[in-house]
């Protein structure tokens, strides 16, 4: 006897298809979605990154300035250490972020995922923001 709720009962062939096509559906929307969150990751490391530049810098040069308005013949180098140290953590932290964020597309390329081109772009930013921290960081160090 053929009954729907039976679950030993073997589903005709169209439905069999279906549910098929639904899983490999599925799956394919859940890879897109975790590069998605991996992109929203990589752009969060991005914020921070660009945040410890500018903090170094701005730490840096407030304290430059401190020196020169004050006149100080005795001026530490303390600030601008800090302002070099938190630069070149910002710049190590994006480098490696972003090398996470590439072995992530590769893996979930491996896994199916197309148009990997869609989802350079922010590795790009990165790449350029990481030019500007390191621009960041020689200024630091020269002055």
């Amino acid at each position: 006897m053929h009954s729907a709720t039976d679950p030993q009962t073997p589903l005709p062939s169209a439905q069999s298809d279906l549910g098929i096509a639904i899983r490999i559906e599925l799956e394919r929307l859940a890879t897109i979605r975790t590069a998605y969150s991996s992109e929203r990751s990589l752009k969060s490391w991005i914020r921070t990154a660009v945040s410890l530049y500018t903090f170094g810098f701005a730490v840096a040069k407030f304290f430059d300035y401190v020196a020169l308005e004050q006149g100080a013949a005795q001026y530490s180098d303390g600030p601008r250490w800090l302002g070099l140290a938190l630069c070149v953590t910002g710049i190590v932290s994006l480098v490696l972020a972003v090398v996470q964020y590439l072995r992530r597309l590769g893996t979930m390329s491996d896994l199916g995922l197309s148009h990997l081109w869609d989802y350079l772009l922010p590795a790009a930013a990165a790449a350029v923001l990481t030019a500007v921290g390191i621009a960041t960081a020689i200024s630091i160090s020269l002055n």
